[in-house]
């Protein structure tokens, strides 16, 4: 067997290896009965599971809670951590290092470290049980991530071009907004599916700081209605609604696939 076909085939079977936990959870949401072990086709198919999901008024809720706050999310990170890697990586300024060691603690930490915290800077501020104050809690932690895709991408630009614009008069918030943030749609793109594939499947922090029905977010909502009771769980209701879940991400990430890899390649981001 030659090189090449080794690959494509270790590569075959990588893919069927992770896409296995996929298919149980496609089939076990389809069929009739939840059984373990998963059997590998449904024998009665039935969509009940997701006409049930969706006949609940507070899941419908959640899920354009969630859709909508992913998207405001991914838009504000896209902005500020653009403006922010210009800043860090264009531009002089006094204690430019000690601000960029910060994002950088920031970014080292593990996200949940700070649930503490944050829950009691929150409960000061009046902002607890605030769906849209969430925009503002997931930037702490996509923003880092997303600065470091921008630095790594603008410095992909032509310092040519830069210097053209220099010497026709334009200044810094004219480069950002003529050159940069126009020749950076592969960084944009990727920082929109960052920021939108974290929030929107994102649990802890939207089961934490939010807690009345109709502000929750739809993983958390979900793992109300999959607990049926103390000892009750609804298998086959979870699996409908992880394969709900799925769908806008995956969606997202088909849209932008081409440019997810370009901006991943030229951002240096693993």
């Amino acid at each position: 067997m030659s090189e090449k076909a080794t690959r494509v085939m270790i590569l075959i079977g990588y893919a069927l290896f992770s896409l296995l936990p996929l298919y149980w959870l496609a089939s076990v949401s389809f069929q009739q009965e939840f059984n373990f072990p998963p059997k590998p086709l449904p024998t009665d198919p039935t969509l009940s599971h997701y006409t049930t999901l969706f006949s609940k008024p507070s899941l419908v809720v959640s899920i354009i809670n969630s859709i909508l706050i992913g998207i405001m999310t991914a838009i504000l990170s896209v902005l500020i951590s653009s403006m922010a890697a210009y800043a860090f990586g264009k531009l002089k300024f006094a204690g430019k290092k000690i601000v960029f060691l910060g994002v950088i603690l920031t970014f080292l930490l593990p996200p949940n470290l700070n649930i503490v915290p944050l829950y009691s800077l929150f409960a000061e501020m009046g902002l607890l049980d605030n769906r849209f104050a969430l925009i503002f809690l997931y930037q702490i932690l996509i923003l880092p991530l997303n600065i470091f895709l921008f630095i790594n991408y603008f410095d992909t630009i032509k310092e040519s071009i830069v210097e053209s614009a220099i010497v026709d008069g334009a200044g810094p918030i004219r480069r950002f907004y003529r050159i940069f943030l126009p020749l950076s749609k592969p960084a944009i793109v990727a920082g929109f599916i960052f920021g939108f594939r974290f929030s929107w499947g994102e649990y802890i922090f939207a089961q934490t700081f939010i807690r009345s029905r109709a502000q929750m977010l739809f993983p958390a909502t979900l793992q109300q209605a999959v607990y049926g009771g103390q000892y009750t769980v609804n298998y086959d209701l979870m699996a409908a609604g992880a394969m709900v879940l799925l769908v806008p991400t995956l969606a997202v990430l088909i849209f932008g696939q081409d440019y997810l890899e370009i901006g991943l390649q030229l951002g240096g981001v693993d």
